[in-house]
């Protein structure tokens, strides 16, 4: 509604061809037959699904409903029941050919949990039984059980110890009692938790030295409301309690460590009854070697001991001792076998350290790894590497002595000089690192370089100089081609072979190719070297004239021509080929026309045929031809004061980029074109009681602003004026309110503010009220019946009267079909006075939606009497007849069209109408 006015009459244009031709030939509605329908039932169950336990039921309603005078009692039957379930009917009540029943499924405790599909069945006398499924998902009884881990505990007297009594649920949530039977005198047991509502607890078993040495058997029993007890048992051997004593150990015991480093150590302590500290030493210690302890003295079970060997250290093979002291006890010792090791290191080699790789190349380097006392993998990186340059090593990482590092030289790489480093990484030593000279080589070759379009006239030629680029040092010969040519144009070469870099193509068209755009091909080979090819765009051109170039590149893809022609004053049709979306041919005469196929992905294919002048061709206005793709950047604005309940929406513009609402949020307005801009906010209600209208100024927001709030209930809205508008020339349609701006000199926006249908020859049109009104701004009413649309524009909202323009006389129609392929048409007569803009002819096929318009502007007709026809295109190289209507449509259109003034002026007005009938 708000999109450019000239896109606006084009679409009005073809919305109304299209609907004139389906009302004249007969499109409409079938009507209603009536057929016999034999009785008939439907079946319903609810629920549909249930879950039942193990040993549960459940009930299901069945209601079964007769049609078309079924009356009977319906049978009602269950089926497909699993194994352990049954189905039972009962409650069946009939009334009128409705049955109702109650389905009872009971499951047994045996069944296993899933999900089962059972059927119930209905039939009746004279009719076809139908079914219904329900759902059974059988899920398992609870239960739980019992489980002591461990299952046998060894406990000396006066000691403790503890087992997990596991607890296994199924569907079962409730408290489990713990109790412990069996347990001789002088044992006592208790629980961390009892009852127990999670899934374990502790029991602790506490025999005394009353408690004869010996096995003893528990039983742990678990009690539970409405479920059977559950029982574990524990197997307690009780020992004679010992003295108080430890044990000594040292894991590893035996230790090999190279000059300058260290290991660990775990000095474990058993205490069995004895709980002072344990004060720990090492003796036979060599020289330079240290044997530490932490922590020491020892309270606790373990220390860790660190042996540390000095760089100095000699190697060899030792025996260390390690002590334990306790107050009251022997002292305790183990050995540790230690061996003293030369020290362990490696070092990195290359071979060679400088290497020359050319671009688009490979070259390799030995890496060496001298070891010395060292095992362990190394991983090998290579660092600095500029952009175009890897490195791969193999094996990577590597145990060995070497590797192989593999240098690949992208073409893309800048040839230069280059520090690398190779580095070498380790799990317990120093990085080791190695340079690299790596030399980036120019590889020799050349490439055509890009050339420019060629523009010849039929019977003459052109010259183009094409260059070329060299590079690698590479001086051989260079043989250029050029293929690819078609009929009648060629094509030479100057020098064909050159140890230069340019030459010089001379493109020769013969007088009969005809006009149009070409693509070549020219071709630059070397010995040795790639091919290098490059696009040479050849436009032919008729020998005077004026250059007339269409470019539909703006256009959305599926309004892109998939074929064009033109004509030359009364010359012959001539097709088009294009370079992208841009079609190129000369025009002589005073007069032209084009023809323009249009075969969208989604829609109706069509021909549109414009009549125009030479000048009006060369200037020629896009948006009249297709929709152009919507450009522009992305607005934010928050809309606040509309109330649903009222039946409230609203419509807000900005530029000619416009968000319809019907609620309070945020909006985003895409495509906004650039410049200074003005908002135009229009809210309606169903009852009209509570219209508002903003208006906000120069606005020139960045790619993704904001306009802030819109409120339509705030200070900066206010009430619209209203005014009577009385038609004349027709009883019902549609009325269209616009609102026009003017931010910038020559600039003009159509904000949407209404709409609706008129019946009864007037209505009530809302506006702008003086008060807020600025130079510049304009109101802009648009009237739409089935056949005519007229359009005012005016300053100031006031009671007026706007008439439909005259009814055309209907035009003489000569059928000039013949013997071609597709109908064609003359269509001859005068317009009255206030059609002075064009006019145009159409037929259009309302079974496979096809159509071919001629339109001639006011220049091209050069008054008021109209001869227009449609054109033979059928001969034509690229043209489909599926495009055009077939030779049996006999429907056509004919339409003129009127413009006083220019858009944006104060008293614009601009009228359409249309005639149809059929082909006598």
């Amino acid at each position: 509604m708000s999109y450019p006015q000239e896109r606006w009459r084009l679409d009005h244009r073809l919305g109304l061809l299209v609907l004139v031709a389906l009302l004249a030939f007969g499109v409409g509605c079938p009507g209603d037959d009536l057929v016999d329908v034999d009785p008939s039932i439907s079946i319903s169950i609810s629920p549909a699904a249930a879950s039942v336990e193990q040993g549960s039921s459940t009930n299901v309603a069945v209601t079964v409903t007769g049609a078309a005078g079924f009356t009977g009692t319906a049978t009602i039957a269950v089926q497909g029941v699993p194994t352990g379930v049954t189905g039972s009917v009962s409650n069946v009540q009939s009334s009128g050919g409705t049955t109702t029943a109650t389905v009872t499924i009971d499951v047994g405790a045996s069944v296993a949990p899933g999900s089962y599909d059972i059927t119930v069945q209905a039939s009746g006398s004279g009719v076809t039984a139908v079914t219904a499924t329900f759902t059974l998902t059988v899920t398992a009884a609870p239960s739980y059980e019992l489980s002591a881990t461990p299952g046998q505990l060894t406990i000396e007297q006066d000691a403790e110890g503890t087992t997990s009594i596991g607890i296994a649920r199924t569907n079962f949530t409730g408290t489990v009692g713990l109790a412990v039977e069996g347990a001789p005198s002088g044992m006592t047991t208790s629980f961390d938790t009892n009852p127990v509502t999670g899934d374990a607890a502790t029991l602790t078993v506490s025999p005394s030295a009353s408690v004869a040495a010996g096995a003893y058997t528990l039983t742990v029993r678990g009690t539970a409301t409405g479920l059977a007890d559950r029982t574990a048992t524990v197997e307690v051997v009780v020992t004679e309690a010992a003295g108080p004593d430890y044990v000594l150990a040292v894991t590893p015991s035996a230790l090999s460590i190279n000059q300058g480093r260290s290991e660990d150590a775990d000095v474990t302590i058993t205490r069995s009854g004895f709980g002072e500290t344990v004060t720990l030493s090492a003796e036979g210690v060599p020289q330079d070697v240290t044997v530490d302890f932490s922590p020491n003295p020892v309270s606790g079970a373990t220390s860790n001991m660190t042996v540390a060997v000095a760089a100095t250290a000699v190697v060899g093979s030792y025996t260390l001792t390690v002590r334990g002291t306790a107050t009251g006890l022997e002292d305790k010792t183990v050995t540790v076998e230690l061996t003293v090791e030369e020290a362990a290191e490696y070092s990195l080699t290359l071979s060679p350290i400088s290497l020359s790789v050319e671009q688009g190349s490979s070259g390799t380097v030995d890496v060496t790894l001298a070891r010395t006392n060292f095992t362990e993998e190394v991983t090998l990186s290579l660092e600095n590497a500029p952009p175009g340059v890897t490195g791969a090593f193999s094996p990577n990482p590597t145990t060995g002595d070497a590797s192989v590092l593999t240098i690949e030289v992208a073409a893309s790489a800048t040839p230069d000089q280059y520090a690398l480093t190779v580095r070498g990484t380790s799990a317990s030593l120093s990085d080791e690192t190695a340079s690299l000279t790596l030399t980036v080589t120019e590889a020799p070759g050349f490439s055509l370089d890009a050339i420019a379009p060629i523009s010849v006239q039929q019977g003459a030629s052109g010259d183009r100089t094409v260059t070329f680029t060299r590079s690698g040092g590479f001086t051989g010969d260079v043989t250029v081609t050029v293929t690819d040519l078609p009929a009648g144009i060629t094509a030479t070469v100057d020098p064909v072979t050159t140890a230069g870099s340019s030459v010089v193509v001379t493109v020769t068209v013969a007088g009969t190719v005809t006009v149009g755009n070409y693509t070549a091909t020219v071709r630059g080979n070397a010995t040795g070297l790639p091919e290098s090819t490059r696009p040479l765009e050849i436009s032919v051109t008729t020998a005077s004239g004026q250059q007339v170039s269409l470019d539909f590149s703006a256009c959305v893809i599926d309004q892109r021509p998939v074929w064009l022609a033109y004509q030359d004053g009364s010359g012959p049709w001539t097709p088009v080929s294009p370079v992208g979306d841009t079609y190129t041919f000369n025009v002589a005469s005073l007069t032209a026309a084009v023809a323009v196929a249009i075969e969208p992905t989604l829609g109706a294919p069509g021909v549109l045929v414009i009549y125009a002048t030479q000048d009006e061709l060369l200037t020629p206005d896009l948006e009249d031809l297709c929709d152009v793709i919507e450009t522009g950047k992305t607005v934010n604005g928050t809309v606040a004061g509309i109330n649903p309940s009222l039946g409230e929406g609203a419509q807000v513009a900005l530029g000619d980029s416009w968000v319809p609402t019907d609620s309070d949020g945020p909006v985003s307005f895409q495509a906004v074109p650039d410049g200074t801009l003005d908002l135009v906010g229009y809210k309606w209600s169903a009852t009209g009681a509570t219209d508002r209208m903003l208006i906000s100024r120069d606005l020139n927001l960045p790619p993704g602003g904001d306009v802030g709030t819109i409120d339509f209930a705030g200070a900066s809205a206010f009430d619209p004026t209203f005014a009577t508008i009385t038609v004349d020339g027709a009883a019902q349609g549609l009325w269209e309110m616009e609102y026009i701006t003017t931010p910038s000199p020559g600039v003009c926006y159509w904000a949407p503010l209404d709409d609706f249908f008129f019946d009864g020859g007037d209505f009530i049109a809302a506006g702008a009220p003086e008060a807020q009104r600025q130079a510049g701004d304009f109101h802009y009413v648009t009237l739409t019946t089935g056949i005519s649309w007229v359009s005012e524009t005016f300053a100031v909202l006031q009671d007026r009267t706007i008439s439909f323009g005259a009814p055309l006389v209907a035009p003489t129609i000569t059928d000039l079909t013949g013997t071609g392929t597709y109908r064609r048409v003359r269509a001859e007569t005068t317009l009255p006075s206030e059609y002075d803009y064009g006019a145009s002819i159409s037929l259009i096929d309302d079974i496979d939606d096809a159509s071919i318009t001629a339109l001639a502007t006011a220049q091209w007709l050069g008054g008021l009497s109209v001869s227009l026809e449609i054109p033979d295109l059928s001969g034509l190289a690229g043209f489909d007849n599926s495009w055009v209507p077939t030779s049996a449509s006999t429907g056509w259109v004919f339409a003129g069209e009127g413009w006083t003034g220019t858009d944006c002026v104060e008293g614009a007005r601009e009228v359409f109408t249309t005639v149809a009938g059929t082909i006598n």
